[in-house]
């Protein structure tokens, strides 16, 4: 195997890991409630808490999806050069 084509693999495991971590992201913006002891702790919360709390976890969710989908754009154009 050609070292460009270890270079080429090495950026396709990245993306695919990135894609990977992206759908976790996705996943985590709209959570379930399949976890009965996270919900109980989460419910005992006083609600201002709660939206505070949301609020910021969505915010950062989504800067996270900016960088790995920036990433991703940067990688994709490299392997179509």
């Amino acid at each position: 195997m050609s070292r460009r084509e270890r270079s080429e693999e090495g950026r396709v495991d990245e993306i695919e890991e990135i894609y990977k971590y992206k759908r976790e992201l996705l996943k985590k913006l709209s959570p379930s409630k399949n976890d009965a002891e996270g919900s109980r702790v989460w419910e005992a919360l006083p609600a201002s808490e709660r939206q505070r709390i949301a609020k910021e976890y969505y915010d950062y969710c989504l800067k996270e999806l900016e960088k790995v989908d920036e990433k991703l754009k940067q990688l994709e154009g490299e392997s179509h050069e």
